[in-house]
């Protein structure tokens, strides 16, 4: 009698669950086995809430948007710090800047968001624009680039395969 591992068996008959289980506590295994500094145990989490190990890649806007909303909020912190010395984009800036007193709470949420859209999801950033007076801003900003062009080549991934 020829034996056929169950998994093989459950892959013919379209029974893809028992194979998805397995490879995600394989991955996850192997992720925590590669326990440098406990960085096994973060790339598990990363990988498992990001997309699910690849099985539900949808989750990567999801991911993005709770990132872009993180960013929103430390930039609407220091908005006004950031359009004036470290990092102007002169549209948002004037328009900020021409916006009445009584409006400026609500201007300063909105610009701010369109601030951190522009920055995050931006395919450049202009570095003779960016000035390193306040390096924690500079260095934030910087950081929120990179991190916004990792977010568009996974979403980039998943649009095309």
């Amino acid at each position: 009698m020829n034996k056929v591992p169950l998994l093989i068996l459950q892959k013919r008959g379209g029974y893809s669950l028992g194979e998805e289980k397995k490879d995600k506590e394989l991955r996850k295994f192997n992720h925590i086995r590669s326990n440098a500094l406990y960085l096994g145990w973060f790339w598990d989490w990363f990988d498992r809430v990001w997309w699910d190990y690849g099985y539900n890649k949808l989750l990567i806007f999801r991911g993005a948007f709770c990132i872009l909303m993180f960013f929103y909020f430390l930039n609407l912190r220091r908005f006004e710090k950031l359009i004036e010395i470290t990092y102007s984009i002169d549209p948002i800036s004037s328009a900020y800047k021409n916006t009445p007193n009584k409006n400026r709470i609500k201007a300063k949420l909105f610009y701010s968001y369109v601030y951190t859209n522009y920055i995050f999801w931006g395919i450049k950033i202009e570095l003779e624009k960016l000035r390193f007076d306040s390096r924690s801003c500079a260095l934030l900003i910087i950081f929120q680039f990179i991190v916004g062009l990792a977010c568009l080549a996974f979403i980039a991934n998943f649009i095309f395969t």
